[in-house]
C-alpha cells in the first residue's frame, strides 16, 4: 500500500518540478523542423533585406526613379547573388553570396543540434546517427530555400532554371558546412589512405587565396592615389558615397579571385581588349570605377612572367605536407597519388571559382570580365598536381633516409 501511495504522489510532484524548471530556466526549445524551416526563411529574408537596403541607400542620396524601382533593383541584386542574372549583368556579387552561405551555415548548425537532441544516440539498431541527422536537416533546409528563391524568381519573371540551380548550390554549401560543424568528433568516413585528402585539398585552395588577397591589398595600397582620384571624380558624397562603397564591397571577393588568377599566371580580362596578366598588361578604355584604379600600369609588370609557378608550387607543398603529416606511414606511391589528387582537385576548385567570379557588367565595353578560364585551366590544375606529387615524393624520401641513418 505504501509503495502504491508513493508512486501516486510522486508523479504529480515530478510534473510540478519540471513546470517550475521551465518557468525559471531556459525557454522551451523549438522542434528541429521549425529551426530548419526558420533557417531557410530567415536567411532569405535577411539576404533580401541587405541587398534592398544597399540599393535604397543609393536611391536616398538622389532619387531619380520611383521607390518601387529601387526595391526591384534590390531584388535583382539578391537573385544575382544566387546566380540568377539579367542580360548585361551577369557577374555574381560573391561577397554577398558568401555572407548568405555563412548565415545559412550558422543557422543550419543550430537545427542539426536541435534534431540530435530530439534523436539522441542509443544502442538500438534503428537509432538515428549524427550523420543521418545532418543529412535530414541539410535536405530540409535546401528544399525549403529552393522553394523560396524559385518562388520569388517566378513572381518577378526571372529564369526558373537558374534560380533552381543557384539556390540549390548556395543552400547545399551553406547548410552542408553548418551541418558538418554540428557533427560530433567521429572516426573519419574516408578510408585511411585518403583520409587526408579533404584537408590537403582545402590547404592547396587556401594558399593561393591568401596570396591573391595580399596581392590585391598591396595593389590597392600602392595605387591609393589613383583610387582616391577616381572616387573624387565621381563627385558623390553622403549616402551616395556609402552606396558606392557597399556596391564595391559586394564584389570584393570577386576582386580577390581575379588577383589570385593573376598570381597563378592566368591573369584576367576586362573586356575591350584589356588584359592584366604576369606576362604583360594591356588596358583599353575603362570606366571610372574606383577599384579599377588599383590595376597595374601597362607594359611588363614588375613580377617575372614565370613567377606564377611559385604560387602553384606553394599550394602543392601545402598539400604534400598535409598528406605526409596526417599519415606518416604512407608509402611513396600512396603519398604521391593522394597529394597529386589533392593538387588536381584544388586546381579544379580555382577554375570553378574563376568561372563564378566572371561575367558581364554591361553590353558593350565591360563584357567577358574576370579570370581567363582557358589559361587558368591549362596552368593551374596540372601545376598544382605535379608540384604536390613532387613534394610528397621528396618528403617521403627524406623521411626514409633519416630512418635509415637512425637505424644504421
Amino acid at each position: 500500500m505504501s509503495s502504491s501511495t508513493t508512486r501516486t504522489h510522486a508523479t504529480p510532484l515530478r510534473f510540478r518540478v519540471r513546470a517550475e524548471e521551465r518557468s525559471h530556466g531556459e525557454a522551451p526549445k523549438l522542434p528541429w523542423w521549425m529551426l530548419a524551416l526558420g533557417a531557410a526563411g530567415l536567411t532569405a529574408v535577411a539576404g533580401w533585406t541587405l541587398a534592398t537596403a544597399a540599393v535604397v541607400l543609393g536611391w536616398l542620396a538622389g532619387p531619380t526613379e520611383d521607390f518601387a524601382d529601387a526595391i526591384g533593383y534590390g531584388t535583382t541584386v539578391w537573385l544575382l547573388a544566387h546566380g540568377v542574372s539579367e542580360p548585361g549583368w551577369t557577374i555574381i556579387p560573391l561577397t554577398f553570396t558568401a555572407a548568405i552561405i555563412a548565415l545559412l551555415g550558422w543557422l543550419s548548425s543550430i537545427a542539426v543540434r536541435g534534431r540530435r537532441e530530439e534523436h539522441p544516440p542509443t544502442p538500438h539498431p534503428q537509432a538515428e546517427g549524427p550523420l543521418r541527422s545532418a543529412l535530414v536537416v541539410t535536405a530540409t533546409i535546401t528544399g525549403t530555400y529552393v522553394v523560396v528563391i524559385t518562388g520569388i524568381a517566378a513572381l518577378v519573371g526571372r529564369p526558373l532554371g537558374a534560380a533552381l540551380i543557384g539556390a540549390a548550390v548556395v543552400a547545399l554549401i551553406g547548410s552542408g558546412l553548418g551541418a558538418v560543424r554540428a557533427l560530433p568528433a567521429a572516426p573519419a568516413l574516408l578510408p585511411a589512405p585518403v583520409a587526408a585528402l579533404p584537408l590537403a585539398t582545402a590547404t592547396a585552395v587556401v594558399i593561393p587565396g591568401i596570396v591573391g588577397a595580399a596581392l590585391f591589398s598591396w595593389s590597392l595600397f600602392t595605387h591609393r592615389e589613383q583610387v582616391a582620384a577616381l572616387v573624387t571624380g565621381l563627385q558623390v558624397g553622403g549616402l551616395a558615397s556609402a552606396g558606392l562603397a557597399v556596391a564595391q564591397l559586394a564584389y570584393l571577393v570577386n576582386a580577390v579571385i581575379w588577383a589570385t588568377s593573376y598570381a597563378l599566371g592566368a591573369g584576367f580580362g576586362l573586356g575591350d581588349a584589356s588584359v592584366v596578366a604576369p606576362g604583360g598588361v594591356e588596358l583599353g578604355l575603362l570606366p571610372g570605377i574606383p577599384l579599377f584604379g588599383a590595376l597595374p600600369t601597362e607594359g611588363m609588370p614588375p613580377i617575372a612572367a614565370a613567377a606564377w609557378f611559385v604560387v602553384a608550387a606553394l599550394a602543392g607543398l601545402g598539400a604534400a605536407v598535409m598528406v605526409t603529416g596526417r599519415r606518416p606511414q604512407a608509402s611513396l606511391t600512396e603519398a604521391i597519388a593522394v597529394a597529386g589528387t589533392a593538387g588536381l582537385l584544388a586546381g579544379a576548385c580555382w577554375v570553378l571559382l574563376g568561372w563564378s567570379a566572371g561575367g558581364d557588367l554591361g553590353t558593350e565595353r565591360l563584357v567577358d570580365l574576370g579570370p581567363r578560364l582557358p589559361q587558368l585551366l591549362a596552368y593551374v590544375p596540372g601545376a598544382m598536381a605535379l608540384t604536390a606529387a613532387f613534394f610528397a615524393m621528396m618528403i617521403v624520401g627524406l623521411r626514409a633516409r633519416r630512418e635509415q641513418q637512425a637505424t644504421g
